[in-house]
Formats: C-alpha cells, sequence, structure tokens
C-alpha cells in the first residue's frame, strides 16, 4: 500500500516545482521583452505588457497624451541590458537586467488572468 502512494507523492512534488519554474521563465520573458520593446521605441508592445496602472501612469511620460507614445519616445535609445535575476512570489515578481552600463534595472511584476505583467520599472 505505502508504495502506491509513493509515486503518486513525488510526481505532485515535481510538478509544483515545475510551476516555479514556468513562473520563473515567464517572468524573465516579459522583463526581457518590455526592456526591449521600451527601448527599441516600440511602445505598442512595451505598453501591452504593462499593468493597466502601469499602462495609465505611462500615459503622459515625456509630455506625450498616451502610454504608447511616451514609452515609445522615452525609451529610445537607452543602453541594452541582460537579464540577472528574478525572484517570484506567488503572483508578485521582481525581475532585474543589467544595463551595459553597469546599472541595475528593477522591474515588479504581477500575474493578472494567468499573465505576468509589468506593474513597475526603475
Amino acid at each position: 500500500m505505502r508504495r502506491r502512494w509513493a509515486v503518486p507523492a513525488v510526481v505532485a512534488v515535481l510538478l509544483a516545482g515545475c510551476g516555479g519554474n514556468s513562473d520563473a521563465a515567464a517572468v524573465r520573458k516579459v522583463a526581457v521583452d518590455f526592456y526591449t520593446a521600451f527601448t527599441a521605441g516600440d511602445g505598442s508592445t512595451a505598453c501591452s505588457l504593462l499593468t493597466p496602472r502601469e499602462a495609465r501612469s505611462a500615459g503622459g511620460a515625456g509630455g506625450t497624451p498616451s502610454c504608447v507614445a511616451g514609452l515609445g519616445s522615452i525609451g529610445r535609445g537607452l543602453p541594452p541590458a541582460t537579464f540577472t535575476k528574478s525572484t517570484v512570489h506567488g503572483n508578485t515578481a521582481t525581475a532585474t537586467l543589467t544595463a551595459q552600463t553597469g546599472t541595475p534595472i528593477q522591474l515588479t511584476l504581477v500575474k493578472i488572468g494567468g499573465k505576468w505583467k509589468v506593474d513597475r520599472f526603475m
């Protein structure tokens, strides 16, 4: 009897761990995709990766009327960055990228409707 429960228990533990790894991978992808779009002047893609609150906040950035125009103009030309690390705690996460200049770039992400979105970036 004991043996029958051992295999399902091990499988359950492994599957639980997989969710964390997939969240970490998703956080990394969103962080990198956001920064890449932001620095390329692709405001549409960058804004689509923001939470609604942060997208509203980004509206008017750089004196522009919308998130798309604001992020499309102020991020253009910033130095490239590489992903450094992320930490996931339930439905919130932080991701750090490091610009070529050595400057750390911190992003806070939240999971909304099963998708990770950038809620704050600096």
